[in-house]
C-alpha cells in the first residue's frame, strides 16, 4: 500500500493506493473517504453532492445535504435522546458525533489509523483503513472510558454513485424492513421478503434489487436474517461490483438507502445509494432498541469489528 499526503477541495488529506484502488481520506471531516477510485476503469464509487461539494459542518448540524463519500455513524444515527444511564435525556446528534469531528490520523505499518473521542459520551473511536489488491479493509475498535455500560448504534455510511442500471445482490432468505419512504407507501416495522415482498399503496409490487431510473422516490431499508454478511452493489453498465463483507455475529444487519431524486424534501434533490453494514434496525434509537437491535459496550471494555469493500467484475 502506497501512502502520501495531498489536498482535496481545500482540505488536507491522505491518499492511499494499490495498482487497483486509490482512496483519499480527509481527517478533518471525521476521516471521510471522499474518493474511492477503481484505477483500471477510472470510476470513482464515492458520491459527492454536486449542489454543495465537500464541506465541513459544525457539530450537531442537521444531516440534510451533507452527502459525501464514505464515513461512520456513531453512537447514533437519527436525532433523538439517550435513553438510560447517566446520559438519560442527553440529545443524540443527527448521524452521531464522528462525521463532524476532526480525527487524529497517522500511518501505522500497512494501515491508515484515525482516532477521535466522544464529546457528549465517554468513548474512544478508532478506525483502521488498509488496502490489499482490489479490497478495502476497515477495522474498528471502540473503547468505553467510563464505569457505566454504553448503548450505541453504529453504521457504515457509504454515499455511492447511482447511475445506469444497478442490481443489489443479497444472500437468499433475507428479509427487510422499511424504516422510511418518501411517499409513506409501506408499513413500518413489518418484515418483507427480499427483494419483492413489498407492495406500494398503488398496488404495484416493488423489486428493490433492481435500481434503474429516477422516479422521485427514496427509501431507507434494513436487511436482516442474512445467512452470511455479503451485500453487492452491481453497476451492470460498467461491469463492476462493489461487494461489502462483514461478520453477522457482530454486524447482524445492513441498511440500504436508495435515493432516486426523492430527498431532500425541501431543496435540490440528490441521487445516490448506500450499503450500510450496521448493528441496528432503524435510524431511530428507540425504535431499534424496541426490536432488540442495539449495541452494548460494557463499562471499561473494548469492542472490535471489521468490514471489507471489494471491487470485482459482474
Amino acid at each position: 500500500m502506497q501512502t502520501r499526503t495531498t489536498t482535496l477541495a481545500g482540505f488536507e488529506a491522505w491518499e492511499i493506493g494499490t495498482d487497483d484502488l486509490s482512496l483519499v481520506v480527509i481527517p478533518e471531516l471525521g476521516g471521510k473517504i471522499a474518493s474511492f477510485v477503481h484505477r483500471p476503469s477510472g470510476f470513482d464509487f464515492a458520491y459527492v453532492n454536486p449542489h454543495t461539494g465537500i464541506v465541513r459542518y459544525p457539530y450537531d448540524a442537521p444531516y440534510l445535504t451533507t452527502d459525501c463519500g464514505i464515513g461512520d455513524l456513531f453512537p447514533a444515527i437519527g436525532v433523538g435522546v439517550h435513553g438510560d444511564g447517566p446520559w438519560k435525556g442527553v440529545p443524540l446528534p443527527d448521524k452521531g458525533e464522528i462525521w463532524t469531528q476532526p480525527m487524529v490520523t497517522r500511518v501505522e505499518g500497512e494501515w491508515l489509523v484515525s482516532t477521535c473521542s466522544g464529546l457528549r459520551f465517554p468513548y474512544r473511536f478508532t478506525r483502521r483503513v488498509g488496502l490489499e489488491g482490489n479490497q478495502v479493509k476497515l477495522s474498528y475498535e471502540v473503547e468505553n472510558l467510563c464505569g457505566y455500560d454504553l448503548r450505541y448504534q453504529w453504521s457504515l455510511q457509504p454515499h455511492l454513485r447511482l447511475e445506469g442500471r444497478l442490481h443489489l445482490r443479497i444472500p437468499a432468505g433475507a428479509t427487510f424492513l422499511v424504516d422510511w419512504s418518501r411517499n409513506g407507501d409501506f408499513e413500518p416495522r413489518r418484515r418483507y421478503r427480499w427483494p419483492d415482498g413489498a407492495v406500494r399503496r398503488s398496488g404495484a409490487r416493488v423489486d428493490f434489487s433492481a435500481i434503474d431510473g429516477m422516479d422521485g422516490n427514496a427509501e431507507k431499508l434494513y436487511l436482516t436474517g442474512m445467512s452470511f454478511g455479503e451485500v453487492a452493489l452491481e453497476y451492470l453498465d460498467r461491469g463492476l461490483a462493489l461487494v461489502f463483507g462483514f461478520d453477522v455475529r457482530n454486524t447482524p444487519h445492513c441498511g440500504l438507502w436508495i435515493n432516486r431524486e426523492g430527498w431532500p424534501l425541501d431543496r435540490e434533490k440528490t441521487r445516490l445509494c448506500a450499503v450500510q453494514p450496521c448493528n441496528c434496525l432503524s435510524d431511530f434509537r428507540e425504535t431499534s432498541e424496541s426490536m432488540g437491535a442495539i449495541g452494548v459496550l460494557p463499562a471499561r471494555s473494548t469492542q472490535r469489528w471489521a468490514v471489507t469493500m471489494q471491487v470485482s467484475s459482474c
